[in-house]
């Protein structure tokens, strides 16, 4: 009988690597979930007024115990970090991510066994997600993200919230921590085997292709952050001109700003970086600067986002959660 894993994030935890290798090994059948939660999260948006009789339809025909019995796999693993991430540009409605998580367990609750989730230093996970942002186009510096999209990050690190949302799926759920995959790849597959009862992946070796595996090369977020301002700036002005192909040149500058900028440095060489340093007026040698939260939000982290951790039979890692406690005390991000 083929078991269900789900794993529902954390968004910036190793998602890619992981699908990665659930997709390439016979022994797992990824269902790398995105129509379900771009369903249920436009299906919540549209029911807010009536959500409970929304909830209750939704039970009704949620995926079924049998969903994956055709599958020719011993393991199906339902995967997408999305489930579990409010993302970081809508964050006016902190309770539409809630209710959306609700209705994404109601919609699995019959047919998934197992749970899985990542975490990470919560210091690290939002310089990460500052970096996505970068990445994805963004041009603010990390101050004014932190000070933008505050409640947002906070929601994505709402772990109690998080597992008492999805404690319909599974009442022990498994969390690892990335610092272990990242430090003992053997031991992480060993705890991943143990504690889940779910064989690992029988293809664990790693992709090597920047793109595939979403790596973030900080050495050229400077430079990154610099040329979306450019093309951020370049769009305002061609707004504010009325010629017939404003809307296609617009839409030329997006792309180039979402993905262009993203693609080109992810393979500038050495000469390519020092022609855009130069060119962008910027000293050769970018030193970091550095940022501290202010105590109520490193005081929401520890609630939400520590204390969930404190309890050994749910996160057996003392070391790992004591080092994620010292940085918060220490309260001091690194950004390029």
């Amino acid at each position: 009988m083929t078991s269900v894993l789900c794993h529902i994030g954390l968004a910036k935890c190793a998602s890619t690597t992981l699908q990665n290798s659930w997709h390439r090994s016979s022994n797992y059948y990824g269902y790398f979930s995105q129509d379900l939660v771009s369903t249920v999260r436009d299906s919540v948006g549209k029911s807010r007024s009536d959500l409970p009789q929304f909830k209750q339809l939704l039970s009704q025909n949620r995926m079924s115990e049998n969903a994956f019995s055709d599958v020719n796999a011993s393991y199906v693993v339902i995967s997408n970090e999305s489930m579990t991430d409010s993302g970081v540009t809508d964050a006016s409605d902190p309770q539409l991510a809630r209710d959306v998580q609700d209705c994404i367990a109601i919609s699995l609750e019959a047919c998934v066994d197992r749970v899985l989730i990542m975490v990470r230093d919560p210091l690290s996970w939002i310089r990460s997600r500052y970096y996505q942002q970068i990445k994805q186009g963004f041009a603010y510096k990390f101050s004014e993200f932190v000070a933008k999209h505050r409640a947002n990050v906070m929601e994505n690190l709402d772990l109690g919230g998080i597992l008492s949302r999805f404690s319909r799926l599974d009442s022990d759920p498994v969390i690892l921590p990335m610092e272990l995959m990242r430090g003992n790849q053997s031991l992480f597959w060993a705890e991943y085997e143990g504690r889940l009862g779910f064989l690992a992946p029988d293809d664990l070796v790693p992709d090597s292709d920047v793109i595939n595996t979403n790596v973030t090369l900080t050495n050229t977020m400077t430079i990154h952050r610099k040329l979306n301002a450019v093309l951020e700036r370049l769009e305002a002005s061609v707004s504010r001109g009325t010629s017939e192909d404003r809307a296609a040149v617009i839409k030329a500058l997006q792309n180039a700003k979402t993905w262009g900028t993203r693609r080109a440095l992810t393979f500038a060489r050495a000469d390519d970086l020092a022609f855009l340093t130069s060119a962008l007026g910027m000293a050769k040698a970018t030193e970091p600067e550095f940022y501290s939260l202010d105590d109520a939000f490193i005081d929401e982290i520890k609630q939400r986002f520590i204390e969930p951790l404190s309890d050994s039979t749910i996160f057996p890692y003392p070391d790992i959660l004591a080092s994620y406690a010292t940085n918060l005390d220490v309260n001091s991000i690194d950004i390029l």
